[in-house]
Formats: C-alpha cells, sequence, structure tokens
C-alpha cells in the first residue's frame, strides 16, 4: 500500500465537512473505494486523525480491511487548521518564574570561578533586586547562554540538568 498525502488530505476535508456528523465511507462518492483507500483512511484512524468501524473482508481468499463507518476527531480537526487549533494552544507549555524562583536559580548556578567576595555581592545584588530588574538580568543570561552554547552544556550538566 502506498501513503498518498493527497488522499488523505482529501479524506479529512471532505470528514470536516460532514462534522459534527459520522459519515458512511461508502456514500462519499468522490472516492474510488479500493484498498488503498481503505489503507490511508486506516492509516489516519492509527494516527488519531479520524475515528470509525475497522473490519475485515475477504474476497478470493484475499484478506482486506474496510472501514465502514467513519468520523473526523477534534486532533484531525486541528490537523487541519493552520494554528494547529486548540490542540496547538491547550498544548503549549508555558514556565513562569516568580522573583524567589529566579533569585534560587541564580544562586544555584556555580561560581566557583569567582572570588569569593564577588559572588557574596552578586547574591546580595541580585536578591535586592526589583521584579523588572530581574527580568532585565534573565534575559541577558539567556541571551549570553544560547549565544556560547559550548560554554552552556557543560553548566548545564554541572548542574545536574543534562
Amino acid at each position: 500500500m502506498h501513503l498518498d498525502r493527497q488522499l488523505q488530505n482529501k479524506i479529512l476535508n471532505e470528514f470536516r465537512d460532514s462534522y459534527p456528523n459520522r459519515a458512511s465511507v461508502q456514500m462519499l462518492s468522490c472516492f474510488e473505494h479500493s484498498r488503498q483507500f481503505f489503507g490511508n483512511l486506516i492509516y489516519l484512524k492509527g494516527h488519531g486523525l479520524i475515528e470509525g468501524e475497522v473490519e475485515k473482508i475477504t474476497e478470493d481468499r484475499n484478506p482486506f480491511k474496510i472501514m465502514s463507518f467513519a468520523e473526523i476527531t477534534p486532533a484531525g480537526l486541528d490537523f487541519l487548521e493552520d494554528d494547529g487549533g486548540l490542540g496547538a494552544i491547550l498544548g503549549r507549555v508555558v514556565v513562569k518564574f516568580d522573583e524567589n524562583d529566579v533569585i534560587k536559580l541564580i544562586e544555584a548556578v556555580d561560581l566557583s570561578n569567582a572570588p569569593a567576595d564577588i559572588k557574596d555581592e552578586f547574591k546580595k545584588v541580585i536578591k535586592s533586586l526589583p521584579a523588572e530588574g530581574l527580568k532585565t538580568i534573565c534575559t541577558w543570561i539567556l541571551t549570553q547562554g544560547l549565544g556560547n552554547l559550548r560554554a552552556l552544556f557543560p553548566l548545564m550538566k554541572s548542574m545536574g540538568i543534562l
């Protein structure tokens, strides 16, 4: 069986147009109901983009599967959307730090290569910064880290991140 992206797209769009109703696959006259068609249909089901009833048919001692009823799933609808649909919005991971989290994170960084008086002064200044100052420091640290990945990886290893 050949995976046919154009056929899969056509199938999904047909089911989207009939949503929220189930569609009898046999009633969709725009498709040639071949093994190729059913193979792609069952493939889409395997990825959770459609759901339906699969049954095994034997024709001239040559078994194959068909799907008699199907409907597009919310994941299938989201897949068709340019922005990824609600799945992309709901699946987004947002990381939030409050001021104390940022201070603890910065204090946890191994500053062993700095003199003790500088480390103490640095920690004192960090603790006294307002939220906007901490935001500026975090942005600068992130920019510096991403700009110097060779130094970032050993640091992450020393912190137990990697």
